[in-house]
């Protein structure tokens, strides 16, 4: 094997490999180790030289020479104007790549048999998911272009080049050494050593490619079939085809987001599965529920299970889903488990239509869950809106919990009018008349429009901090967790009534405020009035479409549609107006909450008194300088709009007054006819 015997290795009779002493690197490592596997050259020795003329005696030289030619069985790819790459891609190749593309099929069928359409389907597969990363990798290409991480505001945390392939294959070039002194060592020894630790990485990452190549052909390919048996035949346990169920549990990720792209769906039949379910290898015969990711190998799932099942387990999680024998539901939604395959799928179907939405402001926990170190979001939330309408400081700090949305259009006349259809009842919020709204929908629904309305929110993991949020552990001490965070605050006056104003708030977004182009729609969720107190609460959804910086679009994936979730309360005889938002958009990535509070100057009663606080937490994680530049962004956004909102108000404040005055002018005039008309009733 050593450089100074090659003579020995030219008088064999299987073909000899070359390739270049010294340095060595992943891909041709890998690409002696693939050679290697097939049948002609599997009793072939090794040439480590960059000796022209040793090379030259070679049948195949890899990553050495100065030449691609595969009739010469040649394949280097350091020469200057090489631009190859695998079909279908645009990394160059390396001399792994390149050994892959010509010898890849043979030593596909030579480790597994396998031939034909299934094949190719393997020879794509393994290049996606192991060969191109070492192309990328000595070819000096990066996942993520070091410029877009830049623009991103984005830092890597902790260095993990040691955890790659190349990194360890990199490694056997430095130990272990061989015993000889250095006084004693000749450079043939040397050369025998450097050799020895060259076999040792190819035959490891040779290894790797074995285990990968024989995975994918004995589970992920066999499982193709499998998926596709029951990705045609979901519509029987869900009638949108939401629910995938497999026989056993199986690597199904790969062929289910194929099978998604080129399957055209019928009619009534939703795009995507929600939730695949499968048995688990114990003989109990429990099956476990699987959220599926929005992309292949992401974290973010498409519909996390339900907040209230999230932590919880056993009896606990029976009583919170109304479903026996569940077993658990991990902490982040994203997997769970059931003693039964019955319970499995009752749990899935309960997933797939429950009300996001209202749960997280009207679902209530067992007594069990009420723990201080328990509390869900949406009681968090319940109590912030309270603390403000009383007007409590202790927990004014607090972030109440976000609930991120996945953007789709906002509530349109013909979803208004599919669901009347069925039998729904529809009012329109404050007898408004929708021609003056200029298309922007304003009503009030039932529990039945809610559930329509879920497909269009989803959910995110609780968050794991809060802001200057006093918790007790098991052990009753305590600790504050603590997150930075910025606010916008202001307070103007309007030169109106409280009652011009509280009336005209439900007029701010229509066409006689021109200051708000960006508001596309304004959903009235729920409406009520307490009789003990008078209080009117209401519940609105906003949508609104923003205008961001590119930096900021490219985090979040070019969306500029966002929902504003609002809750008012308007109480008469304190003759106060108060509302709590909270953005549902972008809520893993950015928590807004602001409150409003109307109530007449105690010095003006003429005038409206307008106070403004927005509280900005950007959840970024330990990226600070992201962090910053975004909270930084928001409150500079409430700045620039604050002076809008003020004249924006005030003209449908001013346009209201003059309405309302035309209409008690017209109400007079009409009370002076009728008294007229009673006079001469009278006279005569």
């Amino acid at each position: 094997m050593a450089a100074e015997n090659p003579a020995k290795r030219l008088k064999t009779d299987a073909p000899l490999i070359g390739t270049h002493n010294g340095h060595f690197h992943a891909d041709e490592a890998l690409a002696v180790s693939m050679l290697q596997l097939l049948p002609a050259y599997r009793d072939s020795q090794l040439v480590r030289t960059r000796d022209p003329a040793v090379l030259a005696e070679c049948h195949t030289v890899v990553d050495v020479g100065g030449e691609y030619d595969d009739s010469k069985k040649r394949y280097d790819h350091h020469q200057r104007g090489f631009d190859v790459v695998f079909p279908g891609h645009t990394t160059k190749l390396s001399s792994a790549g390149l050994v892959y593309m010509h010898f890849g099929k043979d030593i596909i069928t030579a480790v597994t048999g396998l031939e034909g359409p299934d094949r190719d389907l393997l020879y794509e597969k393994l290049y996606n998911d192991f060969i191109e990363a070492f192309d990328a990798n000595d070819n000096g290409i990066n996942v993520i272009a070091p410029k877009d991480l830049e623009k991103a505001g984005l830092a890597k945390k902790f260095e993990d080049r040691g955890f790659s392939i190349a990194s360890v294959v990199n490694r056997y070039n430095y130990g272990p050494r061989s015993a000889l002194s250095k006084d004693t060592e000749t450079p043939e020894a040397k050369q025998a050593d450097e050799d020895m630790r060259f076999m040792t990485a190819s035959r490891f990452v040779g290894e790797q490619f074995r285990y990968e190549l024989t995975d994918r052909a004995e589970s992920w390919l066999p499982a193709r079939h499998q998926v596709k048996q029951a990705y045609d035949s979901r519509l029987q346990y869900d009638a949108q085809g939401r629910i995938l169920v497999l026989p056993e549990g199986m690597p199904w990720a790969d062929h289910l987001y194929n099978f998604e792209k080129e399957t055209q769906q019928p009619q009534g039949v939703a795009p995507q599965v929600l939730y695949v379910l499968f048995p688990e290898d114990q003989p109990e015969g429990k099956w476990r529920i699987r959220a599926v990711s929005r992309e292949n190998g992401g974290f973010e799932n498409r519909k996390d299970l339900p907040d209230a099942w999230k932590g919880v387990r056993d009896e606990q999680l029976d009583q919170v889903s109304g479903i026996p024998g569940c077993v658990f539901v991990h902490a982040a939604g994203f997997i769970g488990g059931n003693k039964s395959f019955d319970g499995a799928l009752a749990m899935a179907k309960k997933a797939v239509d429950i009300t996001k939405f209202a749960a997280q402001c009207k679902q209530q926990e067992p007594h069990a869950l009420r723990q201080p170190h328990h509390r869900s979001r949406q009681q968090e939330t319940a109590h912030w809106i309270e603390d403000v309408i009383r007007g409590d400081s202790g927990r004014a700090g607090q972030t109440p919990p976000s609930e991120a949305h996945d953007s789709r259009r906002p509530v349109s006349s013909e979803r208004q009018s599919r669901t009347e259809g069925s039998g729904t009842p529809f009012s329109p919020a404050f007898s408004l008349d929708k021609s003056t709204l200029s298309g922007r929908l304003t009503f009030t629904a039932n529990a039945q429009f809610l559930q329509l309305f879920t497909p269009h929110i989803r959910g995110t993991a609780a968050l794991s901090t809060t802001t200057g949020l006093e918790r007790r552990n098991k052990t009753g001490s305590s600790h504050r967790h603590t997150t930075t965070m910025k606010y916008f605050q202001q307070t103007v006056d309007f030169d109106y009534t409280w009652e011009e104003v509280s009336t005209s708030n439900w007029r701010k977004y229509g066409p006689w405020n021109e200051k708000t182009p960006h508001v596309i729609a304004v959903d009235t969720l729920s409406r009520a009035v307490d009789p003990a107190t008078g209080i009117l609460r209401t519940e609105r959804l906003i949508t609104c479409r923003q205008s961001t910086p590119k930096w900021i679009q490219t985090i979040l994936g070019g969306q500029d549609t966002s929902m504003v979730y609002e809750t008012s309360y308007v109480d008469p005889v304190a003759k106060k107006l108060t509302l709590c938002s909270m953005n549902m958009t972008w809520s893993d990535l950015l928590n807004v909450r602001e409150t409003c509070i109307y109530q007449p100057v105690a010095a003006s009663p003429d005038k409206t008194a307008f106070t403004q606080r927005a509280e900005i937490t950007a959840l970024c994680g330990g990226w600070q300088k992201i962090k910053n530049s975004i909270e930084q962004f928001t409150v500079e956004r409430f700045q620039q709009n604050a002076a809008k909102g003020k004249e924006g108000f005030e003209m449908v404040l001013e346009r209201a007054r003059q309405v309302f005055q035309e209409q008690r002018e017209i109400l007079k005039l009409q009370q002076a006819q009728q008294d007229s008309q009673i006079l001469r009733k009278a006279k005569i």
